[in-house]
């Protein structure tokens, strides 16, 4: 991954849905360590776990996210 996407707020003008802490750190920690591999070392948890979690935020901002009118 070379460069992690815009935040939500600078796309849409408001902010994410609230996350839980950990899934907020996991998001963080991704976006400046720009990989899985580099998530997992800096935060101690096994590579399914930080997967999980980028998963489960990737659906959570989809399902909130308004649908484009045609």
């Amino acid at each position: 991954m070379a460069r992690c996407p815009q935040s939500r707020r600078a796309r849409t003008g408001s902010a994410p849905e609230p996350g839980s802490p950990a899934d907020l750190a996991t998001l963080d920690t991704y976006c400046a360590g720009g990989s899985l591999h580099r998530a997992v070392d800096l935060l101690h948890l096994h590579h399914s776990s930080v997967a999980r979690r980028l998963d489960q935020i990737g659906k959570a901002w989809a399902s909130s996210s308004p649908t484009p009118r045609a």
